[in-house]
């Protein structure tokens, strides 16, 4: 391919980017995702640019790849009165699951799971939320800790979202061409951010965690991410099989949690 960027994946935006492949490769345990809609920043060493560019195919590349662990997320859910009606811990997998939960993660054929057949559905994709961290931990073995959020749409039920913890010696990301800048470099998501910022002062001023408010849910899926105010939106934590009956509806929730060095607002969706 033509471009390869080497240890850089701290220099690539991968919000929204869509899942296809996952494999196991050879001998020295190369972990191989077949990725699109990934884009990279201004420092990375392969943008030509003066611009974020977005890639619409790509091949990241985990050398001497483990993984250290695959964390299924917890949620709780309040209803009106502020009054815990459900609740589910972490879990965390057991490495005899990866290989079954990766699989289901990506694969539109049914697969073999609880002793029957699973089918994933039409219209189902597996897309990373976030790369949540990375760390040079260099211990001889392995030099590099990476965690990516994912999120499945994939017939996992409850709890369909996991953070992935990967050990790895080398990352390579390739790729042929770029598809355009990247959607946050536009004028249009320029504009957007300049309203995002005014509603985020807005939003800081008036409310704070523990607040019950009306959200309008999205027209579309991913639905777990509904405005709050006009450009802002927030993250539904405690339910993850939201369907379209809460398509464009407007729901309560409550303000589970403010980061404002992320200018992340967790919610929890109130039945």
């Amino acid at each position: 391919m033509k471009y390869e960027a080497i240890n850089e994946l701290p220099n690539f935006y991968y919000h929204d980017a869509i899942i296809k492949k996952i494999d196991f490769m050879g001998q020295n345990r190369r972990m191989v995702w077949e990725v699109e809609n990934i884009s990279l920043d201004l420092l990375n060493s392969q943008n030509p640019f003066d611009e974020y560019m977005n890639i619409g195919n790509a091949v990241m590349i985990f050398e001497y790849a483990h993984i250290e662990s695959i964390v299924f997320e917890g949620y709780q859910m309040y209803d009106s009165d502020n009054v815990l009606i459900k609740s589910k811990e972490a879990v965390i997998a057991s490495p005899k699951e990866y290989a079954d939960i990766l699989k289901r993660a990506v694969t539109d054929e049914p697969v073999e799971h609880d002793g029957g057949l699973w089918y994933p559905g039409e219209g189902n994709y597996t897309e990373i939320f976030d790369l949540e961290s990375f760390t040079v931990i260099d211990d001889g073995r392995y030099r590099y800790k990476a965690s990516f959020n994912i999120m499945f749409n994939r017939g996992f039920g409850e709890g369909n979202s996991i953070v992935i913890t990967i050990m790895f010696s080398k990352s390579i990301i390739k790729w042929d061409d770029f598809s355009g800048k990247a959607w946050y470099a536009t004028e249009e998501w320029k504009k957007h951010s300049e309203e995002s910022e005014k509603s985020w002062e807005k939003f800081i001023a008036e409310y704070k965690i523990g607040d019950i408010i009306d959200v309008k849910m999205p027209d579309h899926p991913p639905f777990q991410f509904p405005e709050i105010l006009p450009n802002l939106c927030g993250r539904i934590t405690n339910v993850y099989n939201i369907d379209d009956i809460f398509a464009g509806e407007i729901c309560k929730v409550k303000i589970a949690d403010i980061s404002k060095d992320f200018r992340q607002i967790s919610l929890e969706l109130i039945k």
